[in-house]
């Protein structure tokens, strides 16, 4: 058997053809970081609420949007309230005036970009940095087991 030229040709085509179809797939998948800036525990009387203040990162190169996110069992409430608010006076004048709230999905994140905002939580049982799981429900599937990078978390004044 002789192997022609164009037999060759024929198969470094079939070989970069796979090698391109891995390499979109790679690029193409599902990669959601969840960086904690900074945080807050507060302990109710029937259980424990946790506040997240949190950065997005879309890491594939194709837009997605995040439609929900579970911590350990917790929803975080869709609709948007009051998490905190800042006033800062000089004598009896109001100078500034912000009020932060908590996230509202989805949040439409595209190609490598990155949001910043608020997460709630309720648990009833104490929860570690740690031991947080998050389930991210998407517009291309659920990511589920999504731990927080917490290297640079900082605890949030009350």
């Amino acid at each position: 058997m002789k192997i022609e030229f164009g037999d060759i040709i024929a198969i470094l085509a079939l070989i970069i053809s796979i090698i391109n179809l891995i390499i979109y797939f790679i690029n193409n998948k599902n990669k959601i970081e969840i960086n904690l800036n900074t945080y807050r525990f507060t302990k109710l009387p029937k259980g424990y609420f946790y506040i997240f203040n949190v950065q997005i990162v879309n890491k594939s190169r194709t837009p997605i949007a995040i439609k929900g996110i579970n911590c350990n069992g917790s929803d975080n409430p869709p609709i948007p309230y009051l998490v905190k608010e800042n006033t800062r006076k000089s004598g009896k004048e109001i100078i500034s005036y912000e009020k932060y709230m908590t996230m509202e999905f989805p949040v439409n994140l595209n190609s490598l970009e990155g949001k910043s905002g608020y997460l709630e939580f309720k648990s009833d049982r104490e929860l570690k940095l740690g031991d947080l799981m998050f389930s991210v429900y998407t517009n291309r599937g659920t990511i589920e087991n999504l731990k927080l990078n917490i290297n640079k978390a900082k605890e949030e004044a009350q």
